[in-house]
This record gives structure tokens, C-alpha cells and sequence, in this order.
């Protein structure tokens, strides 16, 4: 069973869940930074960067599965992946691996990880 938030896969039903922002579930823990974060979400992925970028948490090390890859909505797809890659650069994330596939790792500038590894890769297929 796949469920996506962006309805990816096409299906008639659905089921809503309450979420929260990570910042909240980092509060609440305790946890003022993270190491490394993979996100494979089914579509959510845009909004999850979005919190990511507004409440700009700090992460090491950021994997992200673009699931539009695979099942485009439409074909502005190319545009909202770009555009959440631009966001999180412009607050200090950097590719610094790509599959080809739509699957990024990001790396924050300020990570004392950064300089030890290489940035050249490929974006969007």
C-alpha cells in the first residue's frame, strides 16, 4: 500500500493524519540539531523543505527522495524541483551527491563535514 499527499499514484481514496513541523518534534525531544535526515514521502517532500527552509533547521546532512521523478503531476514538475533545490541553497545547502534519479544528498556549508566532501553533481534527469 502507497499513499502519496500529492495523490502521485492517481487512487479515488484517501485518509487524512495529523502532522507536525519538525521543529515541533525537535522542541519536544529536545534536540536543537540534526545529523542526518532522509526524506522519501511520497510528494510531501516540497512542504517538509518549505518548514525545513522557514524554520531553518539545522542539518548536516539531507537526503531527499523527489518522488515527481517517477509519477509527474504535471509537466511544471521540473519547476517545483528546482525551486525547492534553489530554497534550500539560498539558506546554506549544497548537492553534494545525485543518483540521476531525483534522489539528492545536501550538505550544509556550515557542517564541519562540508569541505571533506566533493560537490559535482548531476541535478534533475
Amino acid at each position: 500500500v502507497s499513499h502519496s499527499a500529492l495523490n502521485l499514484q492517481g487512487t479515488s481514496t484517501y485518509f487524512e493524519a495529523d502532522v507536525k513541523r519538525l521543529n515541533s518534534i525537535m522542541q519536544d525531544n529536545g534536540h536543537d540539531r540534526i545529523d542526518l535526515l532522509k526524506i522519501d514521502i511520497e510528494g510531501a517532500e516540497y512542504k517538509a523543505i518549505e518548514s525545513i527552509v522557514q524554520d531553518r533547521i539545522p542539518i548536516s546532512v539531507l537526503c531527499v527522495e523527489f518522488d515527481e521523478c517517477f509519477n509527474p503531476l504535471d509537466s511544471d514538475f521540473r519547476s517545483r524541483i528546482v525551486r525547492s533545490i534553489e530554497s534550500l541553497n539560498e539558506v546554506g545547502y549544497n548537492i553534494v551527491h545525485s543518483s540521476g534519479d531525483g534522489n539528492l544528498t545536501f550538505m550544509d556549508r556550515n557542517s564541519s563535514a562540508y569541505g571533506r566532501v566533493s560537490s559535482n553533481a548531476d541535478i534533475v534527469g
